[in-house]
């Protein structure tokens, strides 16, 4: 020390910088030896939600992620109102058969995270890694609009639709009426901005703590205070008689006129605030809703292209072309509004759209020549109505036509899927009710159809996989379920020519084929590769008063979970190759069962509920915060 002292103040910083840049050396050494051993690692501190990773394998990592996880989906999360709970699965049914996915894991997006954040990919970003941990916080996505629907779906009771005030005429049994005002109702509806906040904080910190829902008040549009003043003006309106709705003389219809009774019409005057004094009006939409609902339905046909059948490898037209209507009802509410309401007149005319079909009848531009594709699927075990539903489905497509360039889809082709096509309808459960429901067989439609698509060789635009394996679908990644509107089964036509399906049932199986002429692309599809397999969740049992006390039926059977993929190939006659890969994700999925229990005990049991409800709300009407409420 004492000779350090001694020397010059230029030697003695020379040394200390020499010191300095030595223990750098060595560390900065000591960390690319680290780095080096580390080379296979990922980088410290890096973290997928509250998952640490950091110096694990790649496949320590993904191990790791995929238990998590896949725990997590099993489990799903709890959610709460009072006493009233509900477990939110990462799938739910949504109808007969269509399981949809409520939330999914990206776990391409987190697979490509783990890869980006690889030590060897640069000892520089190893080295920040230390002071500045990296964090993957979303990696999932979360279907917003079929959450809500699930919580809506079986938590009726949370719900309930605000009343504005309104004009009604009470009549009595001689033909009298007076011109009464029916009072607002306050509505409640759960706060699904609160629910989804915490859903996704739940999510992104795979925290599955219970979810309090909060329900939150829905005032109406109208009070009883806005229209007493209004009441007179609103009786001399109605005084005028009922409306009249005239179809145009140029259409046919089998109904020419509809009357729109005073009652009707009195239900349709609102106030008007923008005149100074206030007046009454009458609601557009109230007019337009009615219109959809109850003419609407007696007017609409769509265009009907001529339908094809093949006898003996002939093509023949067996259903002629047919122009469609379609009731404009923008235009006709507008003419009742003027008619009845500002010149007096109590009739109007409505509006029609006329629409012509793509092909008349005796046009041949089709060149039907042989078989271009087959999409064949099995369903061995189904159940009297849903082997009906089955037939109708491939009824309704068979003959039809898809044009060149034409996107088909296989909703829009179906048409309506409930009584009035013919359907049938199944026991669903939905939270721990069981409901009718229609649809049941039309998910074998949709996957025979979407098959067929793969053997000719179309673009699919839009498929999506059940939820979880069904064995009327295997192999498992080859399926496609429908739910009206989203998701649909559509695929394009680019073929030159147009494509006619012809449908056929032979035994237990359903076939598509698809009939046009071939331009000599090659379609091929590989076996599909199933990974990633999971155990469901033990049997869950439900009571019921369906069935009689003591009996059991399962109406759901357990599948296991699981990752699937196949890769589509087609090559065009111009050599051009196009590959694309289907993949698709299964949830475990539990057996559910029915077990009835005896009536009498069960309404007891709900009359204990409906009265706990009742000193819930009436606690929460003595809240301080009444808007809010859980």
């Amino acid at each position: 020390m004492k000779k350090l002292e001694k020397l010059p103040p230029k030697k003695k910083i020379l040394i200390s910088l020499g010191a300095f840049l030595l223990t750098i050396l060595i560390a900065v050494g000591i960390s690319f030896l680290a780095w080096q051993s580390q080379a296979d690692k990922i980088n410290p501190g890096t973290m997928v939600g509250p998952i640490p990773v950091g110096k694990k394998s790649l496949k320590e990592a993904r191990a790791l992620i995929k238990e998590e996880l896949q725990n997590w989906e099993q489990r799903g999360l709890m959610a709460r109102h009072n006493n009233i709970k509900i477990a939110i699965p990462a799938a739910a049914q949504f109808n007969v058969e269509a399981s949809l996915p409520i939330f999914v894991w990206q776990q391409e997006k987190i697979d490509q995270f783990l890869k980006e954040n690889l030590s060897a990919n640069s000892w520089g970003q190893y080295l920040i890694s230390y002071f500045s941990p990296t964090h993957l916080n979303t990696f999932y996505e979360l279907d917003e609009e079929l959450f809500k629907k699930y919580l809506t779906d079986n938590l009726s009771e949370l719900t309930i639709t605000p009343q504005n005030a309104s004009f009604m005429i009470r009549e009595d049994l001689g033909g009298k009426w007076e011109f009464v005002i029916l009072p607002e109702r306050i509505g409640r509806q759960i706060n699904f901005d609160s629910a989804l906040k915490t859903f996704h904080k739940n999510l992104t910190n795979l925290d599955n703590k219970e979810i309090v829902l909060f329900t939150e008040t829905v005032r109406p549009k109208i009070y009883i205070s806005d229209l007493e003043g209004l009441s007179e003006k609103a009786e001399t309106l109605v005084k005028r008689g009922s409306l009249t709705l005239i179809m145009p003389t140029e259409i046919e219809n089998a109904t020419s006129t509809w009357t729109i009774a005073t009652s009707t019409i009195a239900s349709w005057i609102v106030p008007q605030f923008t005149s100074d004094p206030p007046t009454i009006d009458l609601d557009f939409e109230k007019i337009k809703s009615y219109l959809e609902e109850k003419i609407a339905p007696e007017i609409n046909q769509e265009p009907q292209t001529p339908r094809y059948q093949l006898e003996e490898k002939r093509l023949t037209g067996w259903s002629p072309s047919a122009i469609g209507k379609k009731l404009n009802t923008e235009a006709s509410v507008k003419t009742i509004y003027e008619n009845y309401l500002k010149n007096n007149i109590s009739e109007a005319q409505l509006s029609v759209d006329i629409l012509l079909p793509e092909i008349k009848s005796g046009e041949n531009p089709l060149r039907i020549e042989e078989i271009v594709g087959v999409g064949q699927s099995n369903f061995v075990g189904s159940s009297k109505n849903r082997r009906h539903n089955i037939k109708i489905g491939a009824d309704t497509l068979h003959g039809l036509l898809i044009a060149p360039g034409e996107e088909f889809s296989l909703i829009k082709s179906l048409g309506d899927m409930d009584a009035s096509a013919g359907y049938l309808p199944e026991y669903v459960i939905k939270g721990d009710k069981t409901v009718l429901e229609y649809g049941g067989g039309l998910c074998q439609v949709a996957t025979t159809i979407f098959r067929s698509a793969l053997g000719t060789g179309l673009p699919i635009t839009m498929r999506q996989n059940h939820s979880y394996r069904v064995s009327y679908y295997e192999p498992a990644g080859m399926d496609a379920t429908i739910y009206d509107p989203l998701p649909d089964v559509r695929f394009i036509n680019d073929t030159p020519d147009y494509i006619l399906i012809q449908s056929r049932i032979e035994g237990d199986n359903l076939y598509f084929d698809f009939w046009g002429k071939s331009d000599g692309r090659q379609a091929t599809t590989t076996t599909p590769v199933i990974f990633n397999i999971v155990k469901p969740a033990p049997t869950k049992i439900v009571e019921t008063t369906d069935l009689k006390p003591g009996e059991k039926k399962c109406t759901e059977s357990s599948h296991n979970g699981a990752d699937t993929y196949f890769d589509y190939t087609v090559i065009y006659p111009s050599g051009e190759e196009k590959t694309e890969r289907f993949k698709s994700h299964y949830v475990p999925w539990q057996a559910i069962c029915l077990v009835g229990v005896d009536p009498e005990k069960e309404t007891e049991e709900e009359l204990e509920v409906e009265t706990e409800e009742e000193n819930n709300d009436s606690e929460n009407k003595a809240s301080s915060t009444p808007e809010l409420t859980q």
